[in-house]
């Protein structure tokens, strides 16, 4: 399975400007809470970043036992805060 994971904001700060990371496994589908922990492994730089965060599985945010299948738009974005 191929997965695009499309980063805004600091996350592509942290990645040096890199918009779309691809994610390859041999698994037909992965939980959103796995994409994190495999993108953390796979990206130190991103990880302080990874625990502010939310993935958008097909322009909804999803929680972390929602399934991402191939195919799916999927999209990490950070919260932040103001007032």
């Amino acid at each position: 399975m191929k997965i695009d994971v499309r980063l805004f904001g600091p996350h592509v700060e942290a990645m040096g400007g890199e918009e779309i990371l691809r994610i390859e496994t041999n698994r037909r589908e992965m939980r959103c809470e796995e994409l994190i922990e495999m993108l953390a492994a796979k990206y130190p730089q991103i990880r302080d970043v990874l625990d502010t965060s939310r993935v958008a599985v097909n322009h909804q945010y999803a929680l972390g036992n929602r399934v991402i299948h191939e195919g799916d738009e999927v999209g990490l974005v950070a919260m932040i805060s103001g007032g």
